[in-house]
């Protein structure tokens, strides 16, 4: 997984400069030119595609392949011993059942997206990192009385954002964390009590127990809605945050540039 990102960060690389020299052979007319580009172009595409579709089967692969291990752990200290019994009968833990089904699932789906990231990151930097090092050239700061000459300037200045946007986001972002582990359980309760009524249906029948099996479905839901609209809130500043580093990100890149072009 490590090697196709590595290998797709530097074709993503080769593509930009590819695209560069396909737009300046089709703007000059070049057309010996240009069609041999425009095949090489395709070819990198292919195998940029075959190394997406291999990243992607690895991926799923260890995500069955963990969860089936965590699945089979779980049920048997669930099982063993009537530990089922005491869990239900002490309310140690609520949704057992559902917690081995679905959250073993997001744990496993959520935490393989956060290793990709973490694999990635350091990849993208490395191969992304050598490339700023080298058009960056020297970032001269103006100090009282002289300047600081700073190799490898938009190195520094993309590192340094990078970290900025990362702390942003997880300062504003941070009770996505409580917020979602809270809706889980609420739907989680939700579930149960619907099935609840599936599996008990006679004696609910029987007792006349609609109305009041009604208002437990309406007080279940309610708690869904309003961890709903928490996360609702959250979301949006999350999201009004990450726009807003994009537009700085993108900004100044734009003036950075237009600083190096300059000199």
């Amino acid at each position: 997984i490590l090697a196709c990102t590595y290998a797709g960060a530097r074709m993503a690389i080769m593509l930009s400069g590819l695209g560069g020299d396909m737009t300046n052979a089709a703007l000059a007319r070049d057309y010996a030119r240009l069609e041999p580009l425009v095949m090489v172009n395709l070819g990198v595409l292919m195998v940029a595609s075959l190394l997406n579709t291999v990243q992607l089967y690895l991926q799923q692969w260890i995500e069955i392949d963990w969860r089936r291990a965590l699945v089979a752990s779980l049920t048997e200290r669930w099982l063993a011993g009537e530990e089922f019994y005491r869990l239900e009968r002490d309310r140690i833990v609520d949704n057992a059942d559902q917690r081995i089904g679905e959250d073993v699932f997001l744990f496993v789906d959520q935490s393989l997206q956060l290793a990709m990231i973490l694999l990635g990151v350091p990849t993208m930097l490395w191969v992304y990192g050598q490339l700023l090092w080298t058009l960056g050239g020297t970032l001269v700061v103006p100090l009282p009385g002289g300047s600081w000459h700073v190799p490898g300037g938009l190195f520094w200045v993309g590192l340094a954002v990078i970290v900025a946007g990362a702390g942003l986001l997880l300062a504003v972002g941070g009770r996505l964390l409580p917020l979602n582990i809270t809706a889980q359980r609420r739907e989680a309760d939700l579930r149960f009590t619907l099935g609840k009524i599936r599996m008990q249906a006679e004696e609910i029948a029987l007792q006349g127990g609609t109305e009041g099996e009604a208002w437990r479905i309406a007080t279940r839901f309610g708690a869904v809605r309003a961890v709903w609209f928490q996360l609702l809130v959250a979301t949006v500043f999350v999201t009004l945050a990450a726009s807003g580093y994009g537009l700085v990100t993108d900004m100044m890149a734009s003036l950075l540039g237009y600083g190096r072009y300059r000199t």
